[in-house]
């Protein structure tokens, strides 16, 4: 708008005076300094002037000027410059050329002039001192206004203007006229010493001021150029003629006046100028003119930026709004990364102040992606100074800060902002210090609690990985630094939460910043942690975590702080045994490595008379912690250092130790001599020792040696036979069972019971010391570990057992004998599993066959427990996890005795169907089966998953088992000779095993969800990475192992004709195989509901897998995209979904194509829209069975059932929720208890409100998804069928109107009356004059819908159900709130005729009047009642036959 002209030499002052000769250049030279305001002083160099007159200036001529009949303003109280002042006498304008044009006159006299000011009150210097003032300012613009009016002379104006330009053109009365004029003291007025200057109060006459203006610019275009050494008397006569037309009350000609400025401002050089003119011009400038000046400084910031803060400040100052303001900002957002760096801090100041409140995302979202001073690796910051770099973020982030404490909304649209990201990729650091700072300012508990929800929710989804924190700290490093309390307290909180995945985050975090951070932020991080411990012991696990893995690392750093470490030994008596074991390996390392602290010697010293103490405590809690202490000290001290030489010893019968590991096997058997007498904790030292054995770097070879000797000795001492030396026992009926070494001559044998009797014999306790066993062959195996092959026998020794004999009769049997055969049986069993932990090497050398044996070993005896324990009384098992924080599990809540259920309706169907047919791929019938079918009176039911407690953990390595071939039809065990295969029941025990751990390493827990870790203590020793990384290469063998599985189930599919209740369906082993694919869906689903799978470090995993699923080879030169991996494994899924012979695998698999499918990415081209809502369809209409042929019900079914209906509406959106409630409304009325559905066969009058409950959750779900992106035409349409949608539910609620569907009908309507109330009015008004019938038509089936929920509430207040009374106040606020927004559109549209309220009825939900308290009710108040009835009348006509009548109250 204002183009940049060449500069005029200031030396051409005669021509300035001329307006039109008056031209200004464009071109500026750069200036590398910038300046400010208070910076810059001016000093008056004319010698008559005072320093108090100058100083007066800007004080005095700040105030407002008066104009007749106004009162005086304030600064900040000035009213808009757009007003004009109150009107005077009109008086014919002067042009400005006049003013100009007027030649100059060699005797200059003032008499008019002096003449017009002194009768107006103003008298003139005579001797260079201040000019007088007798009057009020506005008296005097008053008079002079009126002189000048009322004069008869000709151009009496022009003769006044002329005397002033000659007056005005000495420079040192121009000097005064523009200082404060002084008042008389002779005059007692308000304003004081000092009033404005004569120039300032002639601006504010209309006639006067273009004219003043004109010269006023002239003489500051004669002042833009300093003269040498003149710089600050130029820039005071800038400031001294910019001052008197600043908050002038109008401008008579702004678009002149904002040029001639403009024109000013490229005509000079000198940067100061131009700071003064520019931090003027929001003062200046007529209101109107301010977009255009935005503008023009927006381009002047371009050219020059030297002048940035000075610009940005002046458009602060404009106060710009709306559209004008956000454009600005945007302009500004998009220079961010050009901008120097300098100017950043600026900008930043400009854009967060006070931004539009409609465009608040557009501006956040534009810094989240041009603020590159954020973004680390960026490669326009690379070169720019970590200092500087430093000080401008802090200066932007402490902004921020203010800015979201002035304004609340600021926060919130941040969080929400920072919610809406669903990509790993699109999240930058600036989200994380934004979280950062949000929360240090955050003073209520809800509103932390919100942004930590945020942060869960964002780790869960993987939406943050490991790399943002990476990224934060070495872009923003002094950020943290300057919140570092408040990211300490936010890290704390959220390291201990009961999950993994966020646990894990935030011990990556605290090691970063330990990193990163210099040692005065270490301290406090180290104070930190250990005052988690401190505050909160039940919570010290992950604590410990980080604190080990900073020692290990940073030893001598955490070594000042050994002390401090060493009272949480206090609290060991609250801790359970990883975290003693994990605190005292902390203060090992600090006193036994080479880093340590000086006074390491003394410190070992001390430890170790801490563990000497602490087993000779009375206390149980403290002995047992006393023997983690003792054996993390035995590990530490037996740790050869490199440079030490380390050999086993030739001479095994004399072993010599040196002093440091004498003195620990000293302490080591001070720990076993302890415990003889108390074999419960026994088990706790032979882990304990086994797990410091194998983590031990370089143990002590001589003192390995010396302690196998030992506990080899004691082994065979107490446990083993020869199988010459076995005696029978008669009341037992003990047999030697289970050997796989036939080919010895005299092989060796467990005396498990034998040892079982001994210590029964000889003491009183419950549990004898066998249950020492598996965990003293888990040390002999960690000494041995070199060479297993000298134990090797103990894999295929016998072990002396009850006879099958003895637990075929165990019902009968003493309960003294009954506890010996029970024990027998767990400890056996817990001996087979460590067994296979210890020799599954032997799969990886060919020769799985034993462990095969073994692994069905363990099946038949939990089978066996399975049975026996039912019958047993008043057992409890050994428990092998003596943790004092572990529960015990209470057998008499997880066993059950039911009645086994005998299809009898099939049985006659299919009796001679069954005489005749021929059994394909399946074994003969075996003896056990036929005695089962003789045993129909009771079945016994033990879900022996639940006892983790009473079983040794499977180590990871025991999944190699999953690479070997399934066999379907496996020979059947018979006592104790088993053939070695691996059948359904192997691959169930193994798949149950491995989906336990995956859920507990890798599932997202719920936030009250209690974590166990009873059965998890060696997987906690491994990390993660390795967890994934192998299941990966699990996952082909499971998927051969699964097709095996579906082809079995197509061929009997084929078979029978898809007929899933004949008797072959339900056969030996079906019920294994139907459980073995639920739980390999369900691994699947574990594995690829991880969020960090789609992470860099995992995202190879993620494709092997999904192209192992689909079948697909692993072409190592094709590259191959994630959608295509994933959309193989889809498509097999749903190429075997008909195969699916029960509810759960069936589930399983919907939810897994679920998982499947939200892991593809929508941006690539071969991503492939896939839908679920036809295969849940073919689920929801088919009849489900369970293991024994009986249709499935109750509350697994309701569950179950669930799913797939969620899944189905979801996926289907409204169609598939409309045309359910056709199908439901055609068949509610015949439905009853022993009446299903047609259409959902396992929907019946008693689970009906599970179907209500699903489908009002899920049409809020597809509503809000449905109003997505469009406009309001197609969301009209959208709640259309949504009320028509709500009709229909309203008609089932009425045929099935039991109090669980009214309670889940009531609660499920709340949030889509509240979408309705908050998305559909508006829609409805916007849409009500444009399609009007349609509008009303939905408004009025609304209006049934609420009447009858209205009904409902008044039946519930009858009733006085709480169930459903918790549901009304709620409600009924929804209600009225729909009722006035509905009146409002209609009083907007100007239709009140249409609309009318009235009281209505109370009537309950079947129609009848609820009889009133009050029996005086009058004949006037039953007529407006008669108005509203007439319309509510039959709510089944007001559905199907809506007219176009008015609209009543809706409640």
């Amino acid at each position: 708008m204002y183009k940049r002209r060449k500069k005029v030499h200031p030396q051409a002052s005669s021509t300035l005076i001329g307006g039109e000769e008056f031209l200004v250049g464009s071109s500026q030279s750069s200036v590398s300094t910038s300046f400010s305001g208070s910076s810059i002083t001016s000093k008056p160099s004319s010698p008559p002037l005072d320093k108090e007159n100058v100083n007066t200036l800007q004080s005095s001529q700040r105030d407002a000027i008066d104009i007749p009949g106004r009162k005086t303003a304030k600064f900040n109280e000035m009213p808009s410059r757009s007003r004009s002042p109150r009107k005077v006498d009109v008086i014919p304008n002067i042009s400005p050329d006049s003013f100009s044009r007027i030649s100059s006159v060699s005797e200059k006299k003032f008499d008019f002039l002096e003449e017009t000011l002194l009768s107006a009150g103003f008298v003139l210097c005579k001797d260079m001192s201040h000019n007088t003032l007798k009057q009020d300012q506005a008296v005097f613009i008053r008079n002079v206004s009126k002189a000048l009016s009322s004069s008869k002379e000709k151009d009496v104006i022009k003769k006044f203007l002329l005397e002033l330009k000659n007056y005005l053109s000495n420079k040192e009365l121009f000097k005064i006229s523009l200082l404060p004029t002084k008042t008389c003291c002779e005059v007692n007025i308000a304003r004081g010493e000092y009033q404005g200057s004569l120039i300032r109060l002639l601006l504010t006459i209309e006639c006067l001021q273009p004219s003043l203006i004109e010269f006023l610019l002239n003489s500051l275009s004669e002042n833009i150029t300093p003269v040498k050494g003149a710089d600050e008397e130029c820039t005071m006569w800038v400031k001294m003629i910019l001052q008197p037309m600043r908050f002038l009350p109008k401008i008579i000609e702004p678009a002149v006046v904002t040029q001639r400025l403009f024109d000013v401002i490229h005509s000079t050089s000198a940067v100061v100028l131009q700071h003064e003119i520019i931090t003027c011009l929001p003062e200046i400038i007529a209101d109107e003119q301010r977009e255009e000046v935005s503008k023009e400084l927006l381009d002047l910031l371009k050219v020059s930026p030297n002048l940035t803060p000075t610009i940005l400040n002046a458009l602060s100052n404009f106060c710009l709004e709306g559209d004008c303001r956000f454009e600005l900002q945007m302009n500004l957002i998009r220079s961010l990364r050009r901008t120097e760096i300098s100017h950043v801090a600026s900008y930043m100041s400009f854009i967060i102040a006070s931004p539009p409140i409609n465009h608040l995302d557009e501006i956040f979202n534009g810094l989240r992606s041009e603020l590159v001073l954020c973004h680390a690796g960026d490669h326009l910051t690379q070169q720019i100074s970590s200092d500087d770099r430093s000080s401008v973020l802090s200066l932007i982030f402490e902004r921020i800060r203010s800015q979201i404490l002035l304004n609340k909304k600021f926060a919130d649209i941040w969080l929400k902002n920072i919610g809406k990201i669903k990509s790993h990729k699109q999240h930058k650091p600036i989200d994380l210090l934004i979280l950062i700072i949000l929360y240090s300012v955050a003073t209520d508990v809800l509103k932390k609690r919100a942004i930590e929800n945020l942060i869960k929710t964002k780790i869960r989804t993987g939406h943050f990985q490991t790399s943002l924190i990476d990224e934060t700290l070495d872009a923003a490093l002094i950020v943290i630094v300057t919140y570092f309390n408040d990211l300490l307290k936010l890290m704390s909180t959220l390291l201990v939460v009961n999950d993994v995945i966020i646990s894990k985050y935030f011990f990556l975090f605290y090691v970063s910043c330990f990193k990163k951070m210099e040692s005065y932020h270490r301290k406090m991080i180290i104070i930190n942690l250990i005052d988690c411990v401190t505050k909160n012991i039940n919570v010290s696990k992950p604590v410990l975590n980080v604190l080990q893995y900073l020692t290990e690392n940073y030893t001598s750093f955490i070594s000042p702080f050994a002390t401090r470490i060493t009272h949480l030994l206090d609290l060991v008596g609250e801790m359970n045994t990883g975290e003693i074991r994990e605190l005292m390996d902390i203060l090992c390392t600090m006193a036994f490595s080479d880093a340590s602290i000086d006074s390491s010697a003394s410190f070992q010293d001390e430890i170790y008379m801490i563990a000497q103490k602490q087993l000779c405590c009375p206390d149980p809690k403290i002995y047992r912690s006393g023997i983690v202490c003792a054996i993390t000290v035995v590990k530490f001290m037996v740790n050869m250092q490199g440079d030490e030489m380390n050999v086993t010893p030739e001479n095994s019968e004399l072993i010599m130790l040196n002093p440091q590991s004498e003195k620990a096997f000293n302490l080591l058997e001070l720990v076993l001599n302890g415990t003889q007498c108390a074999s419960e904790d026994g088990v706790l030292i032979y882990d304990q020792l086994s797990f410091a054995i194998m983590t031990c770097p370089n143990m002590d070879k001589a003192f390995k040696k010396k302690v196998s000797q030992i506990m080899q000795g004691s082994f065979q001492t107490h446990y083993v036979i020869a199988s010459s030396s076995f005696k029978k026992n008669d009341d037992l009926e003990t047999s030697l069972e289970y050997c796989l070494d036939n080919d010895l001559e005299d092989p060796i044998a467990l005396n498990i019971v034998g040892a079982i009797l001994e210590e029964r014999n000889r003491s009183q306790m419950s549990h004898s010391k066998v249950i020492t066993l598996p965990s003293l062959l888990r040390v002999i195996r960690a000494l041995e570990l070199a060479d297993l092959s000298e134990i090797d026998a103990l894999l295929g020794c016998a072990v002396v057992f009850p006879s099958f004999t003895f637990y075929s009769k165990f019902g009968l049997v003493e309960p003294y004998f009954q506890k010996i055969g029970l024990d027998a049986l767990f400890h056996t069993c817990n001996w087979f599993r460590e067994s296979i932990n210890s020799f599954v090497y032997l799969i990886k050398e060919g020769s799985p066959d034993n462990i095969l044996i073994r692994l069905r070993g363990i099946v038949q005896l939990q089978n066996m427990i399975a049975s026996c324990l039912a019958q047993a009384v008043a057992y409890t098992p050994p428990q092998y996890f003596l943790d004092e924080n572990s529960k015990t599990v209470n057998l008499r809540e997880k066993t059950k005795r039911i009645k086994k259920p005998v299809n009898k309706s099939n049985r006659k169907k299919n009796e001679k169907e069954n005489e005749d047919e021929e059994t394909l791929d399946e074994p003969p019938p075996t003896q056990a089966e036929s005695d089962e079918g003789k045993e129909e009176d009771e079945f016994i039911a033990v879900e022996f998953s639940k006892l983790r407690n009473y079983m040794r953990e499977l180590d990871f390595d025991v999944f190699l088992l999953l690479t070997h071939p399934l066999n379907l039809h496996p020979q059947p065990v018979n006592g104790s000779n088993i053939t070695p295969e691996f059948g359904p029941s192997e691959l169930m025990l193994i798949l149950e095993d491995l989906n336990a751990k995956l859920k507990f390493c890798l599932e997202v827990k719920k936030p009250l969800q209690v974590r166990q870790v009873n059965g998890f203590e060696n997987l906690m020793n491994i990390p993660i990475n390795l967890i994934v990384r192998n299941t990966t290469k699990l996952t082909n063998h499971i998927a051969n192992q699964l097709q095996k599985i579906v082809e079995h189930f197509h061929h009997l599919c084929e078979i029978h004709d898809n007929i899933m209740d004949v008797p072959s369906m339900f056969g030996s082993g079906m019920s294994d195989l139907k459980k073995c694919t639920a739980l390999i869906f369900s691994v699947y689903n574990t594995y690829f509901s991880w969020p960090e799978l789609k992470s860099d470090e995992y995202i190879k995993c993620l494709l092997k897998c999904a192209l192992k699923l689909g079948g697909q080879s692993v072409d190592k030169g094709k590259g191959v995209t994630i959608n295509f991996s994933l959309q193989s494994g889809i498509n097999y899924l749903k190429t075997i979904s008909k195969c699916m012979l029960d509810l759960c695998s069936a589930v399983n698999l919907v939810v897994l194509i679920d998982t499947l499918r939200n892991l593809q990415d929508g941006n690539e081209e071969d991503n492939k829209i896939v839908k679920l809502d036809e295969i849940c369809e073919y689920y929801l209409k088919r009849k489900w069975y369970d293991f024994k042929g009986v249709e499935v019900k109750g509350t697994l079914l309701n569950q179950q059932m669930n799913k797939l209906l969620e899944l189905f509406f979801i996926d289907g959106e409204i169609e598939n929720i409309s045309r359910t409630l056709l199908w439901i409304t055609d068949e509610i009325g015949v439905l009853d208890e022993n009446k299903n559905l047609n259409s959902f066969p396992h929907f019946n009058k008693g689970n009906l409100h599970i179907l209500i409950s699903c489908l009002c959750k899920c049409l809020t779900n597809v509503t809000k998804k449905g109003l997505e992106g469009k406009d309001f035409k197609e969301q009209l349409a959208v709640w259309e069928r949504v009320i028509n949608c709500l009709q229909q539910l309203v008609l089932v609620i009425k045929a099935q109107d039991t109090k669980l569907n009214l309670r889940q009908f009531l609660k499920g309507c709340l949030p889509v009356l509240k979408l309705f109330l908050s998305q559909g009015m508006n829609v409805f008004s916007v849409m009500f004059k444009i399609e009007m019938n349609t509008v009303s038509q939905c408004l009025k089936n609304l209006q049934v819908i609420t009447r009858y929920i209205q009904n409902i509430c008044n039946y519930s207040k009858v009733s006085k159900d709480n169930s459903l009374i918790q549901q009304l106040p709620s409600l009924r606020g929804i209600l009225e709130m729909i009722l006035l927004s509905v009146k409002n559109m209609i009083l907007q549209n100007k239709c009140a005729d249409a609309f009318f309220m009235g009281s209505m009825k109370n009537k309950d939900h079947h129609g009848e009047v609820i009889a009133s308290q009050e029996l005086t009710d009058t004949r006037e108040d039953d007529e407006p009642e008669a108005q509203d009835v007439e319309m509510a009348e039959s709510d089944n006509e007001d559905i199907t036959n809506a007219t176009s009548g008015s609209l009543s109250d809706t409640c």
